[in-house]
């Protein structure tokens, strides 16, 4: 009732737009509302652009249907019942799109010794599950959150593997935006962007011959 008396069915602000949306559509979990924003017809985002407005929504984390749980995406048929929605609470000279986030899946790499009793076989896919669940929490836990753009340290990375109770010791680590190159910071590229995880890692391991040293 707070936020009806608040918002009144019209879109004035940018917190307007995203609770009267939230409201109407439950089975949504977030929406993020770009002023001045629009989608190119190449797809990109174009900022400074008035009298647009771009909304990027993203569908409840919950549902263990979704086909991909590391990139949950709105279908389009939704997507057009939003924007029809939010384009009759809005003003005249406005021109509304909604969007589904793009993500920007990070593959981490390297070489890696495990501890001994850990064999690989079965410790290299726990590494890529862990990996998984550390850079896109939303796929597997039921409380974490989706966030919008920030940036992600390989040193970060680095400390999160190094204390797995399995690793020994990594070299070599490696960061980077699939198909991309190594970098010691990602950084979204725009404020549609999520950050997440590659499906799969690429690790090496170190062969236990590598271990041995020579006095």
């Amino acid at each position: 009732m707070s936020e009806r008396l608040r918002h009144k069915q019209r879109t004035v602000t940018i917190w307007d737009y995203e609770h009267l949306v939230l409201q109407q559509f439950p089975d949504l979990y977030k929406v993020q509302c770009l002023s001045h924003t629009r989608v190119s017809e190449a797809g990109s985002l174009r900022e400074y652009a008035p009298g647009y407005v771009t909304l990027v929504v993203v569908p409840n984390l919950r549902h263990a249907y979704a086909a991909n749980p590391l990139e949950p995406r709105v279908a389009l048929r939704t997507l057009k019942a939003i924007q029809a929605f939010a384009q009759a609470h809005a003003g005249l000279l406005v021109d509304i799109q909604v969007i589904n986030p793009t993500y920007q899946p990070v593959q981490v790499g390297g070489k890696i010794a495990f501890r001994p009793g850990y064999p690989a076989a079965t410790y290299q896919a726990r590494l890529n599950q862990d990996l998984r669940a550390y850079l896109a929490p939303w796929a597997t836990a039921t409380t974490a959150e989706l966030s919008f753009g920030g940036a992600l340290r390989k040193s970060t990375v680095l400390a999160f593997i190094e204390q797995l109770p399995y690793v020994d010791f990594i070299t070599d680590l490696t960061l980077r935006v699939v198909g991309g190159s190594d970098q010691e910071t990602i950084e979204a590229a725009s404020p549609q962007v999520v950050l997440g995880s590659a499906p799969t890692h690429a690790f090496t391991e170190i062969p236990p011959r590598a271990l041995s040293v020579t006095r």
